[in-house]
Order: C-alpha cells, then sequence, then structure tokens
C-alpha cells in the first residue's frame, strides 16, 4: 500500500513469533488461494459485457 501513500506506523510483535519458514508456507498457500479464485474470474472485457453493457 505504499504506492498509495500509506505507510506501516509498526507491525504487530506477535508476527515475530511465527518461524519464518512457517510464515512463508502461509503467504504461499494465500498466493495460491487467491491466484485460483482469479483463475474461475472473468477477464475485464468479459466482466463488463455481462454486468455494465448498455442496455439498446
Amino acid at each position: 500500500m505504499h504506492g498509495q501513500g500509506l505507510t506501516a506506523a509498526g507491525h504487530d510483535p506477535l508476527a515475530e513469533t511465527m518461524p519464518l519458514d512457517e510464515a512463508a508456507a502461509r503467504l504461499q498457500r494465500i498466493g495460491a488461494v487467491v491466484a485460483a479464485a482469479a483463475a474461475q474470474m472473468p477477464d475485464h472485457d468479459a466482466f463488463i459485457a455481462r454486468h455494465c453493457a448498455a442496455r439498446a
């Protein structure tokens, strides 16, 4: 979110209690779920055609 001008004020200290390899594995699983969901979604043109097309 840094590109939107937002900067974190700090971090959650609990994040440091998780081993790095476990955190990496969790982030990889999250990425896989997001990628699978995105693969099921229509592309922009198909979405617009289905949901935003002007009525004749």
